[in-house]
């Protein structure tokens, strides 16, 4: 636990100076912020264009399906503003700009997300939180205290989904050097994947992105949860309540997949 805290702390002193090194140059930032607002809402209007040609989309209605993407757009967004930066492993190990990292005494999860925190990509959660605002009133959810809890914890459980995700493929940089696509077709593929019903895509798409990486949990099962969608697959209602416990498996794994890739990690010699 000391040396999950001590990370901690580097990681937001690491974060904080780069926050306040961004933010010397404002106008930069905040068009920079603004670029990734509208990449984000790209995905928003591909949907509404979808659904524009069909009044449901595999018995979900228009709602449900919005609910399914603020959440997945919320989550990775998060993941991906805290954790993106593993996956630049490759290139650090390439150059051996990886024997900075390990030599010092901090943790090299929390040095590599620390010092290339980029507060410009939280842009990507403004279109999220808007169609959240706007689905929610347009489906049938039955809202007290455990709705708000189970909501708290799926954002949570998703969050980490996704930051595991972000440090397995960091990890496979160490002894696979440029292969940053592999990464993306994982996160930004899952993303992507995750952010339409799971029962309209192929069987094989269905494993590997809803199972294999286990974006069902994200999204899909909690919609299924909160609102009643149509479950045409006949997913087990109780597995919508799953989502800690594969965060943690998941996250477990990712981090006995980066102590393997520092272990097997060999300098440049440079």
């Amino acid at each position: 636990m000391a040396d999950v805290r001590g990370g901690l702390r580097a990681a937001g002193y690491l974060a904080a100076a780069q926050v306040r090194s961004d933010w010397q140059y404002r106008s930069a930032f905040l068009l920079a912020f603004a670029v990734q607002a509208i990449v984000a809402l790209a995905n928003v209007v591909a949907i509404l264009i979808v659904l524009e040609l069909t009044p449901s989309l595999g018995g979900w209605s228009r709602g449900q399906v919005l609910l399914a993407y603020s959440l997945v757009g919320l989550t990775f967004g998060l993941a991906d503003a805290l954790f993106s930066a593993l996956e630049d492993t490759g290139e650090m190990t390439r150059t051996g700009d990886m024997d900075r990292v390990l030599l010092r005494p901090v943790g090299s999860i929390a040095q590599i997300v620390g010092r290339n925190f980029q507060l410009r990509r939280i842009g990507k959660l403004v279109p999220p939180i808007v169609a959240f605002v706007w689905a929610v009133p347009r489906v049938d959810i039955d809202w007290g205290l455990w709705t708000v809890g189970y909501l708290m914890v799926t954002v949570v459980s998703a969050t980490a989904i996704f930051a595991g995700l972000w440090v397995v493929s960091g990890a496979v940089g160490f002894v696979a050097v440029g292969v940053r696509r592999f990464s993306h077709s994982i996160t930004y593929g899952g993303q992507q994947a995750s952010e339409y019903p799971l029962h309209l895509y192929p069987r094989w798409v269905r494993l590997v992105y809803g199972w294999v990486v286990p974006l069902a949990f994200v999204a899909y099962l909690p919609v299924i949860v909160l609102t009643a969608a149509p479950n045409p697959l006949g997913i087990p209602r109780w597995l919508g309540y799953c989502a800690p416990l594969v965060a943690l498996a998941l996250c477990g794994a990712a981090r006995l997949a980066w102590g393997a890739g520092t272990r097997r990690y060999q300098s440049t010699g440079r």
